[in-house]
């Protein structure tokens, strides 16, 4: 288990981490997600043993390694570039781990390596490791290859390899997909799940995207200006964001936020009037729609005007204006009959999966959209 406790990082007067704690179960597969500059790259430098916090510390399996250096850790970090050896088959580029581990300076040797049985015996263990770690990955056929003949995904298995071959207790991954091309990142997306899979290592994945983020993860910790602001599950962080930041950065489309006045537990807003289930004491709340839990429906009063349609083949996405002038999007899972632009449509939604924020603090309240009233039109 790897936890960090209380982590704070500065340079100079400049603080990029403030309070970081997370927990990364054995076997998980944790992602810091967050946008550039959020601190999520410099935290896993800081379990790595790259960089070293200005307080808290760092446990492994209950450990204190917050000073220990990096080739203590027993950690292996697969970068963004892959730092492949050019001049190193990918065997060599694999196997070159294990030697500078199990090895002397005389059994590294070009020429006494020949000649010593014991290095002859270590390098027979360590073929025999990386052509094991070759088919797991499925590169047994590029063992003789230079990195410069193969495609990025090759090259990003070498890399895992090369890794992998150490046994570490964690990988941590800072953005290996980035450099891929959107098909061959699909790709290795899967390849890394199954991966993992198959390992059972403890995974720690650095990226930007929240696609892959939520695609892969165990556990999701959200980066923002420092901090963790949510950690959970895909599924927590979708269905119960924390703050009006985080459900705007989690999701396939951007959420459609909605300015609402409430007195009580009555909310009136251009979608109409609803009822929570609770009355709040703010003045003034969000109320926070996906687009795919929106439809347009003809059973509703006239409540938006259709400004663009956008058609991606399997589905389609409506952009309408309400009353009030405001924008919002709309999923259309069914792509048989798509609405004109310029026409009048009325609009549903889910009533149980509307999140309220208040539109102060930004903050989610614990409280459900439980009925529509009245409609916009109706008023």
């Amino acid at each position: 288990m790897i936890e960090l406790r209380n982590i704070k990082r500065q340079f100079g007067q400049t603080t990029v981490l403030e309070d970081i704690s997370l927990t990364v179960e054995n076997g998980s597969f944790t992602t810091l997600l967050g946008a550039s500059g959020s601190g999520k790259s410099t935290t896993l430098r800081i379990i790595a043993g790259l960089d070293t916090p200005t307080s808290g510390s760092v446990m492994i399996n209950g450990q204190d390694v917050t000073q220990a250096p990096a080739a203590a850790r027993n950690i292996a970090m697969v970068f963004q570039s892959y730092a492949l050896y050019p001049h190193m088959d990918v065997r060599g580029n694999i196997t070159l781990p294990l030697a500078m581990r199990n090895m002397n300076r005389l059994e590294r040797a070009p020429l006494l390596n020949k000649l010593l049985p014991s290095a002859r015996q270590k390098a027979q263990n360590h073929q025999e490791q990386v052509e094991s770690i070759a088919r797991m990955l499925e590169i047994e056929h590029l063992l003789a290859r230079k990195p410069s003949q193969l495609s990025g995904g090759q090259k990003q298995r070498v890399a895992m390899g090369r890794a992998l071959v150490r046994d570490p207790v964690a990988f941590l991954l800072d953005e290996p997909l980035s450099n891929l091309d959107a098909k061959l990142r699909g790709q290795m997306r899967g390849e890394l799940i199954d991966l993992h899979k198959r390992t059972g290592k403890t995974f720690i994945y650095v990226t930007h995207d929240q696609a892959e983020a939520m695609s892969m993860s165990d556990q999701i910790a959200i980066f923002m200006h420092g901090v963790i602001v949510q950690k959970g599950t895909p599924h927590d962080l979708y269905e119960r964001p924390a703050t009006k930041e985080v459900a705007a950065f989690i999701g396939d489309h951007p959420i459609n936020f909605i300015e609402c006045s409430v007195e009580g537990n009555v909310v009136r807003g251009p979608l109409g009037i609803f009822v929570l289930d609770e009355a709040v004491s703010c003045q003034n709340v969000v109320i926070g729609v996906r687009p795919e839990v929106m439809e347009l429906s003809s059973e509703t009063a006239v409540n938006g005007k259709v400004e663009r349609v956008e058609y991606f083949g399997s589905k389609a996405t409506a952009s309408l204006s309400l009353s009030n002038g405001q924008m919002i999007q709309v999923v259309l899972e069914d792509t048989s009959t798509l609405p004109e632009t310029g026409s009048a449509c009325g609009l549903s939604f889910e009533l149980s999966r509307a999140h309220v924020f208040d539109a102060q603090t930004g903050l989610r309240l614990d409280v459900k959209v439980a009925a529509c009233v009245q409609d916009a039109a109706a008023e």
